[in-house]
């Protein structure tokens, strides 16, 4: 087994080695959650990044006891969590745009309520958000009025 720098469930914290050497199940499933980490980072699928670190686990003798007789459900349970992950950074970012959507609109409509010129408005928003021509006179064909 190749040396890794060991973290918690994959996390930046750093866990004081002296705990990681005191139990080796917390070693262990430390290092399982960094190698399913690490195929997520390298570009696999969840899926196929637990299955992957399953495998090699099972194979140097890393939670190989529970891996064997548990496979399905560590398997069904890495990847549920993954998913809520996953749907979870689907919604943010949903919001997220629904938020730029509706800043949009605002800053259209003020700027049109002040007297502010259709092209300084452009221009504003062209700078202050970094789009591109296109993309800000698409927002001023729909918000402006």
């Amino acid at each position: 087994m190749e040396e890794r720098d060991e973290t918690y469930n994959g996390r930046e914290e750093q866990l004081d080695e002296k705990i990681l050497q005191a139990c080796k199940r917390l070693h262990d499933y430390s290092y399982f959650m960094k190698e399913v980490n690490g195929g997520i980072d390298r570009g696999m699928e969840p899926a196929e990044a637990i299955a992957t670190a399953m495998e090699y686990c099972i194979e140097n003798d890393v939670l190989a006891d529970i891996l064997l007789k548990s496979k399905s459900e560590v398997f069904h349970m890495l990847l549920t969590e993954y998913d809520e992950k996953k749907h979870l950074k689907h919604v943010k970012e949903e919001g997220r745009e629904e938020g730029r959507e509706e800043g949009m609109r605002i800053l259209v409509e003020t700027c049109q309520e002040f007297g502010v010129t259709v092209e300084e408005t452009s221009l504003r928003i062209q700078n202050k958000f970094m789009l591109s021509e296109e993309n800000v006179q698409k927002y001023i064909e729909k918000y402006w009025k």
